[in-house]
């Protein structure tokens, strides 16, 4: 069983497959028991996850939508370049995220992973 049905198992007593049959909103259940888990960025465990692998980022993160729905894993190889690894919480998919500073207002990300594959282009404007 994948971690996603053992989470859902646990916490709902179904398998994550049926979550939104009941009527309820069975994935925001789901969600705020991951919050309960303490994976927050500010968590201790997260905390001493990041220190002890020598990590900038560690922590939960929105994908598509739903919010906290991906446990990423990061590191700035230098100030300019990130480079990520995700983990699904609610599906199967992993993603690998890549980053790099063009200039102090231009990023380009690309992030991939079974699902689907993208790449931005950001631009941003300071006050």
């Amino acid at each position: 069983m994948d971690q996603t049905n053992i989470l859902s198992w646990l916490v709902l007593g179904r398998p994550a497959s049926e979550l939104g049959k009941g009527g309820g909103n069975d994935s925001e259940v789901l969600m705020q028991a991951v919050s309960a888990m303490a994976l927050d960025e500010d968590s201790s465990v997260v905390n001493n996850l990041r220190n002890e692998l020598g990590l900038d980022v560690a922590g939960l993160e929105s994908q598509d939508g739903e919010q906290g729905s991906t446990f990423m894993l990061g590191k700035y190889l230098t100030p300019d370049l990130y480079m990520g690894y995700g983990i699904g919480l609610f599906d199967a998919v992993n993603i690998f995220k890549v980053r790099y500073n063009l200039t102090r207002n231009i990023t380009v990300e690309a992030d991939t992973s079974a699902k689907a594959n993208g790449m931005d282009i950001r631009y941003t404007l300071e006050r």
